[in-house]
């Protein structure tokens, strides 16, 4: 090791990597204890609390029912169905609509999930999925639905799970 006048002395050399691993130690350290506390709290608000916005129209009527949606007319997309998914335990009744959508000439398919509250919509619209080729699922929507908000995802094109297949065959 070199100090600004030349080599140091061997217990200097010493000195120094003492003084570099305890300043290492002490960061780590702090890092351990700031972590423990954000877990700590993190655990200490109950999901309860978590905030859901409250609904802007709670007593807004839908303009059509939801099984009309299939008579839309849309350039370039076809509404393939409507359904009406009754309330259960898991959350409150919504229009469950699947969309295919094109890009003429290209011959591509896109298909939509849109999921639309029938009661307590927050006048909010929430899309879900994971960005780029992962796209989305149906199956992200009712959570969306629960807290009031109207949802879609869509599968970017990529049908299943084909981009991400270990069959040889699949050109994946």
């Amino acid at each position: 090791m070199r100090g600004p006048s030349g080599p140091l002395p061997p217990q200097a050399a010493n000195w120094t990597t003492i003084l570099r691993l305890q300043v290492r130690d002490r960061l780590v350290q702090q890092s351990l204890i700031a972590s423990s506390a954000v877990l700590a709290l993190a655990a200490a608000v109950p999901a309860a609390a978590q905030w859901s916005p409250l609904p802007l129209y709670p007593s807004i009527e839908p303009a059509r029912t939801c099984e009309s949606l299939t008579d839309v007319e849309l350039a370039d997309a076809t509404v393939e169905s409507a359904t009406l998914e009754t309330a259960a335990a898991s959350g409150p009744p919504y229009c469950r609509i699947t969309v295919a959508a094109t890009h003429p000439p290209a011959g591509d398919r896109i298909t939509i999930w849109v999921a639309l509250p029938t009661e307590n919509w927050n006048g909010r619209f929430l899309g879900t999925g994971g960005g780029g080729f992962s796209g989305g699922s149906p199956r992200t929507l009712p959570a969306a639905v629960r807290e009031g908000f109207a949802a879609a995802a869509t599968d970017t094109g990529h049908e299943g799970s084909r981009l991400a297949s270990t069959d040889p065959s699949s050109g994946c």
